[in-house]
């Protein structure tokens, strides 16, 4: 048998994770069903039994990333209790086994029970609305090409792993913690990039979101420049992909460091 990784031990692991968990993941998938029904109803009462795209996209975007950190935060919270650290390390798993359990729960079973719950409360209240034109009532696309709310799954992706990291090298207020650091590196970013546009365009510039572009004004005129076409968004997957995997790897070396 391996000591890093066992499949038949890794899936002994994952179930077990599940029976002890799941009436408190059912609750927490009740709680949010709630919330986005009480969330998504309001807007559909008050515009007259109609939904529009933008009042589909902002809730659809602040609970999925705000409910996916806070709980990826917690996951780790146990081995902040000298009771349930002793008994959770000395399990005869491996760390890789561990890790894994964390992530796939927190990454992937996270974002498929969100999806599926915020369609359902959203396919509801279509089901009750009027019948109005498809143009007037239509149910949100997060992977349509012109909508481009798919690109809050790049953002939740470097949002989890900051959580993930957060989650196991603070001992408590994990998720206030990591909130502070997030918020460091977007002052810094901000600061180098200004830095870097001040150093090679001498014109006045008005700062947006870091390494995007810049908005320059000269003679009174405004100019917006920016890289134009796949580059840009394939340079940012590529950046967010390297960020979210080094943090990864940091939190796996840091659990293996964890001892009773």
């Amino acid at each position: 048998m391996n000591n890093t990784f066992d499949f038949g031990r890794f899936a002994r692991l994952y179930r077990k994770h599940t029976v002890e968990h799941f009436k408190s993941y059912l609750l927490s998938a009740a709680v949010l069903a709630g919330l986005l029904l009480v969330c998504l109803g309001f807007f559909w009462y008050t515009h007259g039994a109609k939904l529009s795209i933008r009042d589909q996209a902002n809730p659809f975007v602040f609970f999925y990333l705000a409910c996916g950190t806070i709980f990826t935060s917690l996951t780790f919270s146990y081995l902040s209790q000298k009771k349930e650290a002793i008994p959770a390390l000395m399990l005869p798993a491996s760390h890789l086994e561990k890790y894994l359990v964390s992530l796939i729960y927190t990454f992937v079973v996270y974002q498929l029970i969100f999806i599926g719950i915020y369609f359902a409360v959203d396919g509801f209240l279509f089901a009750l609305g009027a019948p109005f034109e498809k143009s007037e009532n239509e149910m949100i696309n997060v992977f349509a090409p012109d909508q481009k709310i798919y690109l809050v799954f790049l953002l939740f992706a470097l949002l989890h792993a900051f959580a993930f990291w957060g989650a196991i090298y603070f001992e408590k207020l994990h998720f206030i913690k990591a909130g502070f650091v997030v918020l460091a590196l977007c002052f810094f970013i901000t600061f180098i990039n200004n830095m870097l546009l001040n150093a090679f365009i001498k014109a006045d510039t008005n700062k947006g979101i870091p390494f995007t572009g810049a908005n320059i004004t000269e003679n009174g005129k405004h100019y917006y420049v920016y890289l134009n076409g796949g580059g840009f968004m394939l340079g940012i997957a590529v950046a967010v992909a390297v960020i979210t995997v080094l943090l990864w790897v940091t939190t796996y070396f840091k659990l293996t460091e964890k001892e009773v």
